[in-house]
């Protein structure tokens, strides 16, 4: 016999849910300030609560990451810096970034229960999405 899996990649909680678990955590930082720069990635709360709510230690690691990736995989500053004003203005670039980790196609992933609509504020677009705000808002320079 048989069976079938369907298996999805689980994306960023939605903005409730995110909540949720900034609740229980009470983290010292602002609840709005950490949606906006995680979009609900639950990876960056535990990284963060892992520095002990160190919001400027995060930041310098995840810009030695962003630019570390862009430059090993040789994606120019400016291409970068296009998608991230517009997450769908170059499908092959943004797909080479998926590659590296830094943005992901909308299609492949799931919310628990929700859609997910663009927000050029949080790096969504259409087709493409960068992984986390924070992402787009080094490429942009974005000081948090």
């Amino acid at each position: 016999m048989y069976t079938y899996v369907h298996t999805y990649m689980l994306w960023n909680l939605p903005k409730d849910g995110f909540f949720e678990i900034l609740e229980q955590l009470s983290p010292p930082i602002d609840h709005e300030v950490l949606w906006r720069i995680s979009g609900g990635n639950p990876r960056l709360i535990a990284e963060l609560a892992n520095l002990r709510w160190a919001l400027d230690k995060l930041v310098e690691m995840y810009r030695d990451r962003v630019h570390r990736l862009l430059t090993m995989y040789r994606v120019p500053l400016d291409i970068a810096r296009k998608l991230a004003r517009d997450p769908d203005a170059d499908p092959e670039r943004a797909l080479r970034l998926e590659e590296i980790g830094l943005m992901i196609q909308l299609m492949r992933r799931a919310v628990l229960g929700t859609e997910v609509k663009e927000d050029p504020e949080l790096g969504i677009g259409k087709v493409w999405a960068w992984q986390i705000p924070l992402y787009k808002d080094i490429v942009l320079g974005i000081e948090v």
